[in-house]
Order: structure tokens, then C-alpha cells, then sequence
């Protein structure tokens, strides 16, 4: 598990006992951004799901295939991290998590420290620079 920031961390793929420690380190919803099948020996998003409901946390289903993130991902991260609640994001390596996490935050956050941010978390997403520039809004 890797912290982006105080609130969002992302994470590889995770098995029900990372959903426990996931409560018992207070994280209060788990987004699940690998959909069903991408290997054979994966968890199910709807076994983790359960055991999210089970210790009470929030799961939500947010499925985007390696490379391909789109407008509605994005716009769905987005509400999702609005709410300010202690989030797990996984999928297979962390980094269409981080990358949905860095274009949902470009409205509101300079690409400059979103990619700082990134880079901290171990990951480098640097050449979204220009793209993370075009998902701001402009006044």
C-alpha cells in the first residue's frame, strides 16, 4: 500500500485479509479500479466487495482496462474523493488507481504538486503533464 496523501493510497491487488487491515487502519471506503479476469489466480472485485461490507466500509466498482482510462472514470473518482473519506484504491500495480486519483484531482490541484504527489508514491506519471493542463478548467 502506498500513500499518495493523507486521505487516498493506492495499492496492488488486495485479498480479504487487506480489506481487515484496511478498517483497522481506519480507511472508510476501497475502490476497485481492475475489473474481473485480467489473471487467473485473481480475486473476484465481488469476493473483496463482501468482505468490505462485512467491516463496514464502503466499496465502489470503478473497472478500467490497462491504458484506457476514460472521461466517466474520471468524473466518478472524482465525486468519490469529494466525500474526503480515507480511500484505498487498487488494481493490479497501483497505477491506473494513481492515474484516475491525478486526472480526477487536475480540476482543482496544479499538475505540478499532483505529479509530485505521484512521484512520492513511487510512481511517475510525469508525461500526463500536458494532459493533466487540458482537464483543468479554465475560467
Amino acid at each position: 500500500m502506498k500513500k499518495v496523501t493523507g486521505c487516498f493510497y493506492v495499492s496492488s491487488q488486495i485479498d480479504v485479509g487487506s480489506v481487515r487491515l484496511a478498517k483497522e487502519q481506519g480507511f472508510d471506503q476501497i475502490i476497485c479500479n481492475r475489473p474481473n479476469n485480467e489473471e487467473n489466480d485473481q480475486v473476484d472485485y465481488e469476493v473483496i466487495e463482501a468482505e468490505a461490507i462485512d467491516q463496514g466500509l464502503e466499496f465502489n466498482f470503478v473497472p478500467i482496462c490497462s491504458g484506457n482510462i476514460n472521461l466517466e472514470a474520471i468524473q466518478k473518482t472524482r465525486q468519490l474523493l469529494s466525500e474526503k473519506k480515507k480511500t484505498l484504491a487498487y488494481c493490479r500495480t497501483g497505477t491506473r488507481c494513481i492515474t484516475l486519483w491525478a486526472c480526477a484531482k487536475a480540476s482543482c490541484k496544479c499538475p505540478d504538486k499532483i505529479l509530485e504527489n505521484v512521484r512520492d508514491a513511487g510512481y511517475n506519471l510525469d508525461y500526463l503533464r500536458e494532459f493533466l493542463i487540458d482537464l483543468k478548467p479554465t475560467s
